[in-house]
């Protein structure tokens, strides 16, 4: 969308005809995502059922000015403008991603890249290579930097104001933080899944063919349960279709210890279960690796965040769906955050707060460890209280496995970034619920955002996670302890949600999930062209500057010898390496290489 004294131009929602472009008394809004309270707001402001989402948050701003935002609960990027001023929001927690710079006397807004680079107003300037190391390292203090020297971003849960005449953007809301108010402990799973029930029909609001993202996990099923509940309370009938993505057979690999590293059995179980009202495709994508859709998403987005090789999983189940005439698709990546929190906190909160016989307890109830109850105290309670110490050896093994250059990290300061602190210290402790309030409040998506646009630009399927909307976040951070962590049982609140569900092995296993468990078969098969990426990468005058791009290929000439993975070899393969060669990608195309 264009502002000022420039054109105007606003974007269609993947996968259907509907505009969503408004304009009522004077303002025009261009609307990117969608609300999970729509319904509420609809009754609020006196509007028809049918009213399109862009000309209801049209008139949340005419009715409610800067405080619309705080009314408003979904994943969404707005752009509003009077013609005199362009005012761009984007909702906390998760929404697209949205873009903007300044040309003349015109200022341009959009959630692709590629969107703003506008005939007769110059390129997006150069690549900004700070932040790319930065966003491959997870930094999370650069969230209104953009990709380019020309470009900006507006940070998750904002809202600024830009004047063409002037040069600056004015912040005119900012997302408090989410208000917790503490609960007595008791019952809160009705709540819980009107709330996640809510998310859900919203999310799917207008769509008939509605595609799930289904792995064996909790998420995904508790979404794919209400989805279907959701449907039964609609007249009509629905065709629910899933994906789920597996490893190729024989190459799935974990480190050390008992992980899941093939899904495909559980969520076949569980559309059993459901009696036929799933139809399930599993994706194994056989013979292919990251880089399969990877030029494609770099030239639709026209950056790379850490994220833009690690979709390539999803990039197969969304083409799928999209090619089965699917017009939106649901998954539940962020539950982990919400509704299916592990709850260890809680054994530092029952210290604290003097309930010993609780905290004994659920030491000695605790599911699947072995260790006598003296270490249980002294692992999950007293070490994570005392004072932190950087760890040297796990600050240069996370660098080494991202393969990050090291004068990269020396000019930005990575090694004492805020952000990156808690991941340098020593049993660093899971975050209670107001540390992660705090930490929700001011979390830059590094991009992520990004990269889920170029799926959905790339298939016309738009993506939806609906475990992370506001209420249903600000819901269960005042929860009580207890709620997650309950008789030994972690997760606890969303095995209750998951209870008829689900089949109970599914509902009460603890193995955690691991993936891309087949990230080694794949990447060990395109070695050597991997390899030959890599020397090129290595003679590109700005890529070395970046990328430690002769550290990845010994440690990806090592890679074949070991009989064992490491967690750090994990990490190498399944997001340091993709990642690495994403960014190199994208530096050299933005300086006009095409050789890489």
């Amino acid at each position: 969308m264009h502002g000022g004294n420039g054109a105007f131009a606003g974007w269609s929602e993947p996968g259907t005809w509907r505009s969503a472009i408004a304009r009522h008394d004077g303002l025009t809004v261009a609307f990117d995502g969608w609300l999970s309270n729509r319904a509420d707001l609809l009754r609020q402001l006196g509007l028809a059922s049918d009213t399109p989402v862009a000309l209801l948050y049209c008139h949340a701003l005419k009715s409610w000015g800067e405080n619309a935002d705080t009314m408003c609960d979904g994943h969404y990027a707005a752009i509003a403008t009077d013609g005199e001023t362009l005012r761009l929001a984007r909702s906390p927690l998760a929404a697209p991603p949205l873009h903007w710079r300044r040309c003349n006397s015109l200022v341009a807004a959009a959630s692709l890249l590629r969107s703003l680079e506008i005939p007769g107003y110059g390129a997006l300037g150069q690549l900004d290579t700070g932040l790319q190391a930065a966003a491959l390292a997870g930094d999370q203090d650069y969230s209104a930097r953009g990709w380019y020297t020309e470009t900006h971003r507006v940070p998750l849960g904002q809202a600024i104001l830009v004047r063409p005449d002037q040069g600056r953007a004015e912040n005119v809301w900012r997302y408090p933080g989410p208000n917790i108010a503490d609960t007595p402990d008791g019952n809160h799973v009705r709540a819980i899944r009107t709330l996640l029930d809510r998310s859900v029909a919203s999310a799917i609001d207008g769509h008939a063919a509605v595609a799930l993202s289904l792995s064996g996990g909790l998420d995904s099923g508790l979404v794919a349960d209400s989805a279907l509940r959701s449907a039964d309370d609609l007249p009509g009938e629905r065709a629910f279709k899933a994906w789920c993505y597996a490893p190729e057979k024989g190459a799935a690999t974990a480190p050390p210890g008992d992980w899941v590293t093939d899904e495909a059995q559980a969520a076949e179980a569980f559309t059993q279960f459901h009696e036929g009202s799933i139809e399930l495709d599993i994706v194994r994508a056989e013979g292919t690796d990251f880089r399969a859709p990877l030029d494609d998403l770099l030239a639709i987005s026209r950056c790379a965040p850490r994220e833009m090789a690690l979709v390539y999983q999803l990039d197969r189940c969304m083409a799928r769906a999209a090619a089965a005439g699917c017009t939106v698709m649901l998954g539940g990546d962020e539950g982990n955050s919400t509704i299916s929190a592990s709850g260890s906190w809680a054994y530092r909160h029952w210290f604290r707060s003097l309930q010993w016989r609780r905290l004994a307890k659920e030491l000695r109830l605790r599911q699947n460890d072995r260790r006598p109850l003296w270490r249980r105290l002294a692992s999950l309670v007293l070490r994570p209280m005392m004072p932190s110490r950087r760890d040297a050896k796990a600050t240069e093994r996370y660098f080494a496995d991202l393969g990050i250059a090291r004068g990269a990290r020396q000019s930005l300061g990575l090694d004492d970034s805020r952000w990156l602190r808690h991941q340098f210290t020593s049993k660093a402790r899971p975050p209670d619920p107001r540390e992660t309030a705090e930490l929700l409040a001011a979390e830059d998506d590094l991009g992520r955002s990004d990269a889920l646009k170029a799926l959905e630009a790339r298939h016309g399927l738009p993506y939806r996670d609906p475990t992370i909307t506001r209420a249903l976040t600000e819901a269960c951070l005042s929860l009580p302890a207890s709620a997650f962590l309950k008789d030994g049982e972690t997760r606890h609140l969303a095995r209750e949600l998951a209870r008829g569900a689900m089949p109970e092995e599914q509902r009460l296993r603890q193995l955690p999930e691991f993936g891309p468990a087949d990230a080694r078969a794949r990447i060990l098969r395109a070695r050597p062209e991997l390899l030959a990426e890599l020397e090129l990468m290595a003679e590109h005058p700005e890529i070395p500057r970046v990328i430690d791009t002769m550290g990845m290929a010994e440690r990806l000439r090592e890679l074949d010898g070991k009989a064992e993975l490491t967690p750090s070899d994990q990490a190498f393969c399944s997001a340091g390496l993709p990642a690495a060669i994403a960014a190199g990608r994208m530096i050299a195309r933005s300086s006009g290489s095409n050789s890489i």
